[in-house]
């Protein structure tokens, strides 16, 4: 990929909205969300908030690393295409039916956070619309303003940490095999894993099955039993012959055959 932001707009501005707002960058709405996940880990133990900590660190990078790789750089992309790895059209914005959605959750992301800003009391409505269901499982701490001010510090910095890490990296270069031996650029093998131990033994599964139960299997029990009612409808017709003889001769024979049942049976 690379260098996509000026061939997909759209694509590019709400997927760097989405990459600053889950890093959890002040005051997009996803600072807020992953402050009080962040405050809720620490309330129950200090090692959990450390847990939480490091990945939302490692959020805020890989989703920069994400952004930089495919939206800036050099256009890879064009390379690959001229030599057969990645044929195809011109990269482009989708139509107004996905970028619609984009464009909405972007502005959202954006301007979400700012009616949790304290600029005025009248503006937590947010809390009190959500109190009557959740107000019984939010946490409530006792912090203080010192308290609430040093989480929201520090949620800022792990925040800009990670985008400044993956900004440094990636910024200007796409390879660092430093940081991506082959098992990571392989993707933990999980894709040849899943190729070699599940895709590859189905398909000869399925292919075995379509080329001997079903055929010869399925498909020879049907053809079986329409050959044996064929055969069988070849010989039964051959008794209507349309002659009126032959059918008066048929009772006849019957009716010869239902007497001698019958005095057999009086003997």
């Amino acid at each position: 990929m690379g260098a996509l932001a000026r061939l997909m707009p759209i694509t590019a501005v709400t997927f760097f909205i989405g990459w600053l707002s889950i890093g959890g960058v002040p005051v997009l709405s996803g600072f807020w969300s992953k402050g009080d996940v962040l405050s809720n880990g620490y309330a129950f133990s200090p090692a959990l908030w450390a847990v939480g900590a490091l990945t939302a660190v490692l959020t805020a990078y890989y989703l920069g690393r994400a952004y930089l790789l495919v939206f800036r750089g050099q256009q890879r992309w064009v390379e690959a295409r001229e030599t057969g790895h990645a044929p195809g059209r011109n990269p482009h914005d989708p139509s107004w039916v996905m970028s619609l959605p984009l464009v909405v959750l972007g502005a959202l992301s954006a301007l979400g956070g700012l009616i949790n800003l304290p600029i005025h009391p009248d503006l937590d409505f947010l809390d009190r619309w959500l109190s009557p269901v959740f107000a019984s499982r939010l946490f409530q701490h006792h912090w203080g303003l010192g308290g609430v001010w040093t989480f929201a510090l520090v949620d800022a910095a792990l925040a800009l940490l990670g985008v400044g890490l993956a900004v440094a990296l990636w910024g200007s270069r796409s390879e660092r095999p430093a940081f991506e031996p082959v098992f990571l650029q392989r993707a933990w093998y999980i894709d040849w894993a899943y190729d070699r131990f599940i895709a590859r033994p189905s398909t000869a599964v399925a292919i075995e099955t379509s080329s001997v139960v079903e055929a010869k299997g399925i498909d020879g029990a049907v053809n079986g039993f329409a050959w044996l009612v064929r055969a069988t409808g070849r010989h039964v017709r051959k008794v209507q012959t349309g002659y009126v003889r032959n059918y008066a001769l048929g009772l006849a024979a019957g009716l010869v055959l239902v007497l001698a049942y019958v005095l057999t049976r009086a003997s």
